[in-house]
């Protein structure tokens, strides 16, 4: 007498991946398939058990690409057979977002990892990143594959459309300080971009319309990329380092020469001011003080 097993066909396919998907896809009953390896169909007795397993992530042979199992549709892992059936991974494309800075290794700029096909992703960048004392780098502009952005657009939204490299560029700062208790010095402290050429001054005497006192700029004293000392009011320097400019200053005072007495119509000498002959009208000079 011949006996017979009733059987049923079981099925396992994918959905979602492409022919650069690499690696296994599904393990079924401890043996494993790959893309090119499915659908993969079998026969099997009917209440065999059967255990199986798609696989979280398969990798793609393009870089920066590969895919999620979004679902399995069928019965759960284990099932006892008792009708032909099929099953499913379905998956779903996801890219790479790389964010770094420039120059490199600034900072970590939250963001980067892989999300699926056609997610919006937000950056944002650190308005300045400090160094040390007197140095830190400013945002410029981000670039997206090598394609600007827009100088000062911050932040930004990158779609995940395939693989993307998201670039911060910043430009490296100086500090400037700048001390003076007169003369309305430009500039005032503050950062400068590396390289830059900076004129600096003052304006002197101070103020410009003083009337019995006043200050007058003898130089500056400087320090990083300003020259150690002058006697101008003005200098001209290429920052590339932390500097600082210190504006010197003496004080004067106004001494006004004057007679009465002495009529109109003379016309000599009436009085000598430092070896200066001077008439009836006198004379005004200024005068530092503790002269």
């Amino acid at each position: 007498m011949a006996y017979f097993n009733k059987q049923y066909l079981v099925r396992f396919d994918q959905t979602g991946l492409d022919g650069s998907a690499t690696g296994i896809v599904v393990t079924v009953n401890g043996s494993s398939k790959s893309y090119s390896e499915l659908p993969f169909s079998n026969w099997y007795d009917e209440n065999d058990w059967i255990s199986y397993s798609y696989a979280e992530t398969v990798e793609s042979s393009e870089t920066g690409k590969r895919f999620k199992l979004n679902s399995v549709i069928g019965p759960a892992s284990p099932f006892q057979v008792s009708s032909s059936i099929s099953v499913f991974g379905s998956y779903m494309p996801q890219y790479l977002l790389t964010v770094k800075t420039e120059p490199d290794g600034l900072t970590s700029i939250p963001g980067g990892g892989w999300y699926d096909a056609n997610s919006l992703v937000t950056l944002t960048a650190p308005g300045t990143i400090p160094v040390s004392q007197g140095i830190q780098y400013r945002f410029s502009h981000w670039s997206i594959d090598g394609v600007s952005q827009g100088i000062g657009v911050n932040p930004i939204t990158v779609s995940m459309d395939m693989p993307h490299t998201a670039t911060a560029h910043y430009v490296l700062q100086y500090y400037l300080k700048v001390e003076s208790p007169y003369g309305a010095p430009s500039p005032g402290s503050g950062w400068f971009d590396a390289e830059t050429s900076i004129t600096a001054s003052v304006t002197s005497p101070w103020p410009p319309d003083a009337a019995d006192t006043r200050n007058v700029c003898t130089g500056w004293i400087g320090t990083g990329s300003v020259p150690s000392s002058g006697t101008s009011t003005e200098v001209t320097f290429t920052i590339n380092a932390p500097s600082s400019i210190t504006w010197t200053w003496k004080t004067q005072y106004r001494i006004a020469f004057i007679q009465t007495g002495v009529d109109v119509d003379f016309t000599g000498i009436v009085m000598t001011i430092d070896g200066v002959g001077h008439g009836r009208e006198g004379s005004m000079y200024w005068y530092d003080a503790g002269v």
